[in-house]
């Protein structure tokens, strides 16, 4: 995966397990109008060797959050391990997904067992 990556969150649970959480512009396609970016999830039970990801949400149009000057997607963002196994997420998404204004703040519980994890090189 090669692509502009944005506003990370790490966290490790009680296992050792590293969490990232982040977005990327990996899926802009040049000439649509919209900015496209995605929140993804990885982790790694080893140290860091080896990493799996999988999508957490979007697409979301960045060109329809707040302006001037400043872009809010992100800017309320993080990620904290789940007593046990796992990892809780909050981002901010843009249009399509927000109702309650230009963004909205949403969460996710994610972990290592989620299915659709897909190896990442590191």
């Amino acid at each position: 995966m090669r692509a502009f990556a944005f506003k990370p969150a790490v966290a490790v649970d009680s296992h050792g397990t590293v969490g990232v959480t982040w977005y990327d512009l990996r899926n802009v396609r040049p000439g649509d109008g919209a900015l496209t970016a995605d929140v993804w999830f990885a982790h790694s039970d080893d140290g860091g060797t080896s990493w799996r990801q999988t999508h957490v949400a979007g697409p979301t149009d960045l060109r329809t959050a707040p302006l001037p000057g400043h872009n809010y997607v992100g800017e309320y963002q993080g990620l904290a391990a789940l007593r046990g196994r796992g990892f809780a997420a909050v981002f901010t998404l843009a249009g399509p997904q927000a109702q309650d204004g230009p963004t909205d703040i949403f969460f996710a519980r994610i972990g290592p067992s989620d299915e659709g994890n897909e190896p990442v090189d590191p």
